[in-house]
């Protein structure tokens, strides 16, 4: 087993990592061999597993969790080359040997264990694309297949901003990839016009309700809830702007912001005042409070104190606090960005705002928190919690990389 926190292990088909069970890890001389008779599909997910907190560590540990790990030989390589989210997509010296170590590993795994296809992560930024392109080299020289997973969306503005050779290189590098796979069906659009449609695919990303349990609201409705990256890009700003017309209408509301505060901006597609979430922070009203980045039952145990979720963004892909929301019986207010406007029903499970509207924002959240919005609350938290249950769940993950990726891996 690769990656921090993972041991080897001389009995077959055992691996752990961060405490959690895989079985589908190759650990020692035995299991290789017992696993090997199996004849099971060898893939390797290389992604980051230690470092910096974010969704695509989440999507990546969700299918080593997920029922693909009974039918596939899932062999996991952590590639995390940033300690935190500030640190991605920037340069840095620390950041090159990083990626210096994650390539060594990546190559001696692959020749340890030859697996039929990598499943690695790619990124719209130029240093994040230089890493996913180092890696999918070592890939190329071993003829291994590549899975590209990709989270976001507009990839097709981030394309837009290079130079001619530097377009040519990224679509090379990308047409080399056997599938880009996205987190839904309208985002494959995004890279119209770079690479074959024939090369696209999609699945939605999946989680355990068992995670975050359905919690069954009956007070007065004042606490609201923000996950992610604190940033201009992530909407904070314009969230942050809006409390203070939401506390006039509700008295006593609370927001609680989880995650790291970025003091610079790093979405130069959509954001141009790169301190702005930081100065806005600073100046954040006496009901905010910034709670930094929970994991495990502190993170459960606030979004069961939350009485509805915030994520006013300008750009996602498939978010998956949204679904922890979801599943925890919230309401939902975001921006209809991403995937969001092609599962969500406005109404029905959240309440779309325009990016950089604080106004708009501070009235649909004065409405939902509201006593005659309690009905609109309830209905939403049972919806959404129906949903995830049904469409969103780890079954429903692994089926849809399954068929997504049937003629590659089979």
């Amino acid at each position: 087993f690769v990656g921090q926190g993972g041991a080897r292990c001389g009995v077959a088909g055992l691996a752990w990592h961060d405490g959690v069970r895989y079985g589908s890890a190759l650990c020692g001389k035995a299991g290789r061999g017992t696993l090997r008779q199996t004849m099971r599909p060898r893939v390797m997910i290389a992604s980051p597993f230690s470092g910096a907190v974010s969704g695509i560590e989440y999507v990546s540990r969700s299918l080593l969790r997920s029922p693909l790990a009974t039918r596939w030989e899932l062999i996991p390589v952590d590639t995390a080359t940033s300690r935190a989210n500030s640190e991605r997509g920037r340069a840095s010296w620390g950041g090159l040997w990083s990626l210096g170590r994650a390539a060594h590993r990546l190559h001696a795994e692959i020749q340890r264990h030859r697996p039929q296809a990598v499943w690695l992560q790619c990124a719209r930024n130029r240093m994040g694309f230089v890493k996913f392109s180092a890696l999918a080299g070592i890939c190329f020289a071993h003829s291994v297949p590549v899975v590209a997973k990709f989270g976001g969306d507009h990839f097709d503005r981030f394309f837009a901003t290079l130079s001619g050779p530097f377009r040519d290189g990224v679509r090379a590098v990308l047409l080399r990839c056997r599938v880009i796979l996205v987190e839904a069906r309208c985002l494959e659009s995004q890279f119209a016009g770079i690479i074959p449609g024939d090369r696209l695919r999609f699945c939605y990303p999946g989680i355990d309700p068992n995670d975050m349990p359905f919690t069954a609201r009956k007070r007065q409705a004042r606490n609201l809830l923000f996950c992610g990256v604190v940033s201009r890009a992530k909407g904070a700003v314009d969230l942050l702007a809006a409390v203070p017309s939401v506390a006039k209408a509700v008295p006593g509301v609370r927001l609680a912001m989880l995650g790291e505060v970025l003091r610079r901006e790093r979405s130069v597609l959509h954001v141009h005042d790169p301190h702005g979430a930081w100065k806005a922070v600073k100046a954040k009203p006496l009901s905010v409070e910034m709670a930094g980045v929970l994991t495990g039952p502190a993170k459960r145990h606030a979004f069961s104190e939350a009485d509805c979720f915030v994520l006013p963004s300008a750009s996602e892909g498939f978010p998956i606090v949204i679904l922890e929301a979801m599943a925890s019986g919230l309401p939902i207010v975001c921006t209809p960005v991403g995937a969001l406007p092609e599962v969500l029903i406005e109404g029905i499970n959240c309440r779309f705002v325009p990016f950089g509207n604080p106004e708009r924002l501070a009235e649909v959240l004065s409405d939902l928190l509201s006593n005659a919005g309690r009905y609109a609350r309830q209905r939403m938290a049972a919806e959404n919690r129906r949903l995830v249950e049904e469409r969103f769940t780890l079954e429903e993950f692994a089926r849809g990389v399954r068929s997504a990726l049937e003629d590659v891996i089979g």
